[in-house]
């Protein structure tokens, strides 16, 4: 993943164009102000919704494959392109791949896998949007040979017979502080719901039933 993407400076239209990214949203009006300084995301492709700060960009990759097919940015480099990227900057992404049997996500978090960087990591076992979930994090270098802090989160989807790929690229902070962009990035793992038609069905039911239980309640009335 690679910090490729692009933000306008105004954070107001960064929601706005959150809603006409291609493929992003499946209508207007599903990339709305949740909360202050929050925007909800719904992407139809992705099958996910998730919460990200307003401040930071939502994009997709547009048949970009060395790209994440959506991610966040934490900075504007519209006017960047001749700069070095800011030590603080950090990048989210979302991937996903058919995968039936889930044999990539058992492959990844058997007990004595590597993640696919092959290197080194910390792993570490977590719940995602009541799936579980394995997370493997790294430093990709020294600070002074410009690495940064990376960390990919992989699940598999049975509804969806999906593998998703949840990645943070943080930037190279002096003393190697992370912990803002990792704080981010526990957001948007919180609030991600994959499988939206299974989440908007399961909303539904109760609704249903409490008709039913009142028709047949004003039956026996009469």
């Amino acid at each position: 993943m690679t910090n490729g993407y692009r933000r306008p400076s105004s954070v107001a239209l960064a929601a706005a164009i959150a809603l006409l990214v291609s493929g992003c949203a499946a209508r207007p009006g599903q990339t709305t102000r949740v909360a202050l300084g929050d925007v909800l995301a719904v992407s139809s492709p992705c099958q996910c919704r998730f919460r990200y700060p307003a401040a930071w960009f939502l994009r997709t990759a547009i048949g970009d494959t060395s790209q994440p097919q959506l991610a966040l940015h934490s900075y504007n480099d519209a006017t960047l392109d001749h700069l070095p990227v800011p030590t603080r900057s950090a990048a989210i992404g979302l991937d996903w791949r058919p995968d039936p049997d889930g044999l990539l996500y058992r492959a990844i978090s058997a007990p004595h896998a590597v993640s696919l960087s092959g290197l080194a990591e910390r792993r570490t076992s977590l719940v995602v949007s009541g799936l579980p979930a394995v997370s493997y994090a790294h430093w990709t270098g020294a600070p002074s040979a410009g690495g940064v802090y990376e960390q990919h989160v992989y699940l598999w989807a049975p509804a969806s017979q999906r593998d998703y790929d949840l990645s943070l690229l943080a930037g190279n902070p002096p003393g190697r502080d992370v912990a803002r962009a990792r704080a981010v990035f526990a957001r948007v793992l919180r609030s991600l719901i994959i499988g939206l038609h299974q989440h908007h069905r399961s909303r539904r039911r109760p609704r249903d039933g409490q008709r039913r239980a009142l028709r047949a309640a004003a039956q026996r009335r009469h």
